[in-house]
């Protein structure tokens, strides 16, 4: 990661193409954006690339856009966008989030995210993924249960969670604890994001209930 690093490429477009290449995709074409105010994209120009210097360049290339097709031929457009989602820099900025928002009800996914979901500086984020979202898998870094509950989800665990990778808020570390205490044991065969603070993988459905 080092070596790749100091290349032309960034590594968010070199690992956004070995994925592609792994799961049999076809890449059509590519693109590099930056978020106007109001969230749309604006799509940078070959000149204003190649007229920088390689550090700038690359500055400007962590926002990229890659439309690519399978086997079946369907055409589908993968996204990646380099953003602080902290609650300063969403409120100084808060393009990311109207970009989101404007995509109404979504699916997500994270893992091995630090725990900044259970932050309170992470607000801004959480509240978006539990107003837009209508299901989500994670690890134990995802939605906290208590935030989750309130909003009218439940959340389904698998595999085994006895306490978190990092030391987390006791709080929130007991009640991920008494979930999957609780709930049936489901076996998971691999490892999704983080192990717990046991060596356990786990991982969990976060998922509107049928009422709300």
């Amino acid at each position: 990661m080092r070596h790749l690093a100091r290349r032309r490429l960034p590594v968010e477009l070199i690992d956004a193409l070995v994925g592609l290449a792994v799961a049999g995709y076809e890449p059509l074409s590519l693109r590099y954006f930056e978020l106007r105010p109001d969230g749309t994209l604006e799509y940078l120009k070959r000149a204003e690339l190649e007229g920088a210097d390689a550090e700038a360049a690359r500055a400007r290339m962590v926002n990229v856009e890659i439309e690519f097709q399978g086997q079946g031929g369907a055409r589908k457009v993968f996204r990646h966008i380099a953003a602080n989602l902290d609650d300063a820099h969403m409120a100084a900025d808060p393009a990311v989030l109207r970009h989101l928002e404007a995509k109404g009800r979504v699916t997500a996914m994270t893992k091995a995210a630090s725990y900044l979901l259970w932050w309170r500086s992470f607000t801004s984020i959480r509240e978006y993924l539990l107003g837009h979202m209508e299901w989500m898998v994670s690890d134990s870094t995802g939605v906290p249960a208590e935030d989750a509950r309130a909003a009218g989800f439940e959340q389904v665990p698998y595999g085994r969670f006895v306490g978190p990778f990092f030391p987390g808020e006791r709080r929130q570390t007991e009640a991920f604890v008494r979930l999957w205490k609780d709930r049936p044991y489901r076996p998971l065969a691999f490892r999704f994001g983080y192990p717990d603070s046991g060596g356990h993988s786990h991982l969990m459905v976060t998922r509107r209930m049928a009422s709300h």
